[in-house]
C-alpha cells in the first residue's frame, strides 16, 4: 500500500503542477458504444450472436416488462416423470 499512496500523490503533485484536471469529464454515452459495437461487427471482431446481444442490452431502456416476458402458454417444459419415449 505506500508504494500505492506514494504513487498516487506523486501523479496528484504532476496534475496540480501542470493545472490539469483531477477527475475527468468524459461521459461514454451509449450511442458512443453503439457506434463501437457497429464497427467491429463491420470488421468482423464480433460474431453475430454477440453483435445482437449487446444490441439488445440497450434496448432494454426502452421496452416494457410485458414484452420481454414469454408468455405461460409458449413455455415449453419437460415433467420430471415422463418416460424418455414421450419426450
Amino acid at each position: 500500500r505506500p508504494l500505492v499512496w506514494f504513487f498516487n500523490g506523486m501523479a496528484n503533485l504532476i496534475f496540480r503542477m501542470f493545472k490539469l484536471p483531477m477527475v475527468r469529464k468524459d461521459d461514454i454515452t451509449s450511442d458512443d458504444i453503439y457506434a463501437v459495437v457497429e464497427a467491429g461487427a463491420l470488421a468482423g471482431v464480433l460474431r453475430k450472436q454477440e453483435h445482437e446481444l449487446i444490441e439488445n442490452v440497450f434496448e432494454l431502456e426502452s421496452r416494457t416488462v410485458p414484452s420481454s416476458m414469454t408468455s405461460r402458454e409458449s413455455v415449453v417444459y419437460f415433467d420430471l416423470r415422463e418416460s424418455e419415449e414421450s419426450i
